[in-house]
């Protein structure tokens, strides 16, 4: 923190926004679950929804739970890069840096 202060007196700051904060791999493996889970989900319903056997062509069960699980496992990268666009923009004109509390991290500031 006092390099980062030093650095803002000297005029030789760069943005630092820490891109896997403390839980990060939680995150990725719950979301990865997640995503799993909303694939699988989506093909039972489907089948649901036009009165066919819930379990019927099983492999489509399997690649909808593997497309949601990789776009789960994905999303926490897409947003921390979205919020280091958010910052540099910010930074860009000469606004404070955003704070967050919570969001997919609970209780981890994010600065």
């Amino acid at each position: 923190r006092d390099l980062v202060d030093d650095a803002n007196r000297r005029g030789t700051a760069t943005l630092e926004v820490d891109a896997a904060p403390t839980g990060q791999s939680t995150m990725g493996l719950f979301s990865t679950l997640t995503g799993m889970s909303l694939g699988f989900g989506l093909q039972m319903y489907s089948n649901a929804v036009r009165r066919l056997p819930l379990a019927r062509e099983p492999y489509l069960h399997v690649g909808f739970a593997v497309m949601g699980g990789y776009i789960g496992y994905q999303y926490p990268k897409v947003e921390a890069a979205l919020y280091q666009d958010v910052a540099a923009m910010r930074k860009e004109k000469n606004l404070s840096s955003p704070e967050r509390v919570g969001g997919n991290t609970f209780g981890v500031r994010l600065e």
